[in-house]
């Protein structure tokens, strides 16, 4: 998918490269160059929008020459309901559609329209970035025009499967790491197939050199945050490290936050269990050996003890699980009145 991307680029910049070798014999500005209608279309929902603004930005500030442009799913889809036009899309504008799950509905809409606007004409490509491939089986998006392969070359992968929630730490991390080295891959290519320095593809601003220095620097970070993230070294073997330590700490506290509210309804369920099946509700039972102990006569304080008794057993029945979860919280040290769920 990346060399597909990028060839596509290649060929604007070719174009873009064209145009600037004109505005200089005509003594312009070349950055006069830089086209009009949009040359790259990011889209996605909530944290897939904000990695493609983040990823836009980064590529705008890298490829002055380049139009990118990031917007919501719903925005785009809106546009290409009432007024395409405010789009500005062209015969050569590609659009890259973030999603982590592949079933975002308009996510998903976008990427049959664009599928549809493929087949038409009105634009030159569109490319998913999804963390699960299998999202999309039965779809016409995975049908590959080159025989033999398994998946269509317009789909990126961030590898991170299938998770419970979308906003799941991982997803955004792994689709950050997936558009980085889909920046450093396609600067990469688009260096080589322009060597000469003083005309840099889209007018980028980083050399070969920087470039290649920028990326074994990302590599380093990414390994040595790794370990110290993982708690393990370069050979798989546990090395805890205070950010794991951190990590570990903090994950046995969420743990026991999402664990405590069926903890205590099995609680209150063993409970009413023993106190129903064996006839040993916990406020009579205390009142009557109380009584038997303090042997007090029928009638008078005996029966308002045995009144109240009765009475504390009900609300506990009723309120026991919030009980058993203030006391689950003191005994694990955790905040009495944090929210509960």
């Amino acid at each position: 998918g990346a060399d597909v991307l990028a060839q596509l680029l290649i060929a604007k910049a070719a174009n873009v490269a064209q145009k600037e070798t004109l505005l200089r014999q005509a003594g312009l500005d070349p950055g006069l160059a830089k086209s009009r209608h949009v040359d790259l279309l990011v889209t996605g929902m909530e944290n897939s929008l904000w990695l493609g603004e983040q990823f836009a930005a980064d590529l705008s500030a890298l490829m002055p020459l380049l139009t990118v442009r990031a917007l919501s799913a719903n925005a785009v889809l809106k546009a290409l309901q009432h007024d395409i036009d405010c789009l500005a899309l062209a015969r050569q504008s590609i659009v890259l559609v973030l999603t982590h799950s592949g079933r975002t509905f308009p996510s998903l809409q976008v990427m049959e329209a664009c599928d549809l606007m493929v087949r038409r004409g009105v634009i030159r490509d569109f490319f998913v970035v999804i963390g699960e491939p299998d999202s999309l089986l039965g779809s016409s998006l995975l049908v590959s025009p080159v025989p033999g392969e398994p998946l269509s070359r317009r789909l990126f992968t961030t590898g991170a499967g299938r998770r419970r929630a979308e906003p799941a730490s991982a997803t955004v991390a792994a689709m950050h790491q997936t558009l980085t080295e889909l920046l450093f891959c396609l600067s990469r290519q688009l260096l080589q197939a322009f060597p000469d320095e003083r005309r840099p593809p889209f007018g980028m601003r980083l050399s070969r050199d920087e470039l290649t220095l920028l990326q074994n620097l990302e590599d380093h970070c990414f390994l040595e945050e790794s370990r110290q993230i993982l708690g393990v070294d370069g050979r798989g073997q546990r090395r805890p490290t205070p950010i794991a330590r951190q990590l570990e700490r903090g994950g046995r506290e969420w743990a026991r936050h999402v664990l405590e509210t069926p903890i205590a309804w099995a609680l209150h369920a063993l409970y009413i269990g023993i106190s129903v099946g064996f006839g040993l509700p916990l406020f009579q039972t205390l009142s009557r050996a109380l009584l038997a102990g303090a042997d007090l006569p029928p009638g008078g304080l005996s029966g308002s003890l045995q009144g109240g008794a009765v009475a504390a057993d009900i609300a506990f029945y009723i309120f026991g699980p919030w009980c058993w979860t203030l006391a689950l919280r003191l005994w694990q040290g955790r905040p009495l009145l944090a929210r509960t769920g």
